[in-house]
């Protein structure tokens, strides 16, 4: 399993994960930890999430990254 968790900020969630659904990626396990979200995203997903980020004026931070891609 190749995924990611990112934290993006509470207020800045709603126009981000728009712009997630609308470019069809998959994100699960969103919850909510200090005023910040929490998700998973896939590899594939990974690559395209940062022009999305930019274009909602998002700050991603990645807590963790697993799988064998991030390991090499």
């Amino acid at each position: 399993n190749l995924t990611c968790i990112f934290l993006v900020p509470a207020s800045q969630i709603p126009d981000f994960h728009a712009l997630c659904r609308a470019k069809g990626m998959e994100i699960w396990n969103l919850t909510c930890r200090n005023q910040e979200y929490a998700f998973f995203i896939s590899l594939k997903d990974f690559r395209q999430i940062r022009p999305l980020a930019r274009k909602a004026k998002v700050r991603l931070r990645i807590q963790s990254r697993k799988g064998l891609p991030f390991f090499l």
